[in-house]
């Protein structure tokens, strides 16, 4: 998967420590590009965002009056007036991107000024809502913003940044700072019946991403390959393994909930109910031809000791492929040790790193990394 421009681009604009003066000297480079970049990767959050506004006002577009926060260009403002919504204006401090913002023609007022604790030349209720998709960045809209936000709206109307969707919610609380494996199975049991519609909702992209990654290792043959889907949940990477071709398949997850669904899917031989871990799996030497492990590695459930056993279970020459949020590994400190460990693992002649892969979109937007290693 390629690593395309905006996200090399979102990193200069959001580096840590970034300064509002800074973020904005950077729009002036990257501006002309800024749509085609991110287009390419997939932005969803104007086109989300549009439609949760219209749910908001039932359908009704006439008349309502809506300022788009830190418009950029003006995607946001594309998407609202795709869906109906004609009365638009466009709050943007970057001269370049307010411009290219104009040429779409569909805002009304264009206003070049700084979100923050000053006053905007807005009268106050002006407005029957105001939308902010993608302004709160490192550097960028802070949270002293929210009254002015307030101020502009009318009583009884709305306020709405990029749409929090069920999915968010209920990884927040599976993955929560310092909750334990148990904790985290036990809520899969509350989780499990609704979990393919949140992540499918959420434009989870980790399992159809990983599927294509391993067909290009196996070179586009799957006749006789041998896969370990781990931490397989409700088995959507094992349905888009099938899809791409694979047909041998076992599934090794903990949760009883999610394996029951996953049986559903028809797509796995066996079924396997445990922890990966320092526990040895019933599961021979060198059985697959891959284990493949998409988003298990969050707060709370798979840790870094799993390694030699998902290469124990490979044969030599087969790959251990292991898809993730790439925040995780800054974010959560279990995963501080992942890469470490996996150099460590190379040094005692135990496997061979093939490639490490950010992609964009992994998750409503954020990017996602593919580890892949060759059993030695």
């Amino acid at each position: 998967m390629p690593v395309v421009n905006y996200n090399n681009n979102i990193r200069t604009s959001q580096r840590p420590g970034i300064s509002l003066e800074e973020s904005q000297d950077f729009y002036k480079t990257w501006a002309e590009t800024y749509d085609k970049d991110t287009t390419n990767s997939n932005y969803n959050g104007p086109a989300a965002t549009a439609n949760l506004v219209l749910k908001l006002f039932e359908g009704k577009t006439d008349g309502v009056r809506i300022l788009d926060v830190a418009a950029g260009t003006g995607m946001s403002g594309e998407a609202l007036q795709k869906i109906g919504f004609c009365s638009l204006d466009a709050l943007e401090p970057s001269e370049e991107m307010l411009l290219l913002a104009k040429e779409k023609n569909v805002y009304g007022r264009l206003i070049q000024d700084f979100l923050g604790t000053n006053r905007l030349d807005i009268v106050d209720g002006e407005y029957d809502a105001t939308v902010m998709v993608g302004g709160m960045v490192e550097g960028h809209v802070g949270c002293d913003c929210l009254e002015e936000l307030i101020r502009v709206v009318k009583p009884g109307t709305y306020l709405s940044t990029m749409p929090v969707v069920n999915y968010h919610g209920n990884i927040r609380d599976v993955q929560r700072p310092g909750i334990s494996l148990t904790e985290s199975q036990n809520f899969y049991k509350t989780w499990a019946a609704d979990y393919d519609k949140d992540t499918t909702d959420s434009n989870y992209n980790g399992p159809a991403a990983t599927a294509n990654l391993v067909l290009k290792l196996f070179e586009g043959k799957t006749d006789g390959v041998r896969i370990l889907d781990v931490a397989a949940g409700t088995g959507m990477s094992g349905e888009a393994l099938y899809k791409v071709g694979f047909r041998s398949m076992d599934a090794l997850e903990p949760s009883e909930d999610m394996l029951l669904l996953a049986k559903e899917k028809n797509v796995y031989g066996r079924l396997i109910q445990d922890f990966l871990g320092t526990n040895r799996l019933d599961i021979v030497d060198g059985e697959y031809d891959a284990t493949v492990m998409v988003g298990g590695m969050v707060e709370g459930h798979v840790k870094c000791d799993c390694l030699e056993e998902l290469i124990r279970v490979v044969k030599p020459g087969g790959f251990v492929v292991i898809c993730m949020r790439e925040v995780n590994l800054r974010k959560v400190p279990e995963y501080h040790k992942l890469e470490p460990r996996m150099a460590a693992l190379k040094s005692k002649g135990c496997w061979e790193p093939v490639s490490r892969v950010v992609f964009s979109n992994y998750c409503e937007g954020e990017e996602g990394i593919i580890f892949v290693y060759r059993v030695c």
